[in-house]
């Protein structure tokens, strides 16, 4: 088996053919006449139900409640990345790092309000928010512990 060179067979281009053909090519003849017109072909299947107009200040609404939740999800990581800091340098004492970490807490604990006002979005922005909640929440948990006694 030789292993320095790769084998053609990997990189083929040639499209696999299984003698499947629609009803007379109309696939393709649908494809062509989409991709010749550049609209869709009108069929009773692709209907969509009408939807209803989101007023500004509902989208406005929402999209301030989002930037509001990433921001406090910054300001947290920001206290994160200092707390971090602190701990790698070894003039810190962990009485100085305490009150840092009381400022983690309580961020975590903005930050969670912030996503409870949020008007119901359980998105990747929640499990976003949980995720840092929780690394923030298990960091707080061993410090106030002990774990980073020498």
């Amino acid at each position: 088996m030789v292993i320095d060179k790769v084998s053609r067979y990997i990189h083929s281009t040639q499209v696999a053919r299984d003698g499947r053909q629609g009803k007379d090519g109309s696939f393709a003849q649908v494809l062509n006449r989409t991709m010749d017109t550049g609209t869709p072909p009108a069929s009773s299947s692709d209907a969509c139900a009408p939807t209803r107009e989101l007023g500004s200040s509902t989208l406005q609404k929402a999209s301030g409640d989002r930037t509001e939740v990433l921001c406090r999800a910054f300001r947290v990581l920001d206290l994160l990345e200092g707390y971090a800091n602190a701990l790698k340098d070894p003039r810190m004492t962990l009485k100085s790092i305490e009150p840092l970490i009381n400022r983690v807490q309580y961020g975590i604990k903005d930050l969670d309000a912030a996503l409870t006002h949020c008007t119901g979005q359980r998105d990747e922005l929640s499990r976003l928010v949980n995720q840092i909640s929780i690394t923030a929440g298990v960091e707080a948990f061993k410090f106030r512990r002990g774990d980073y006694l020498a």
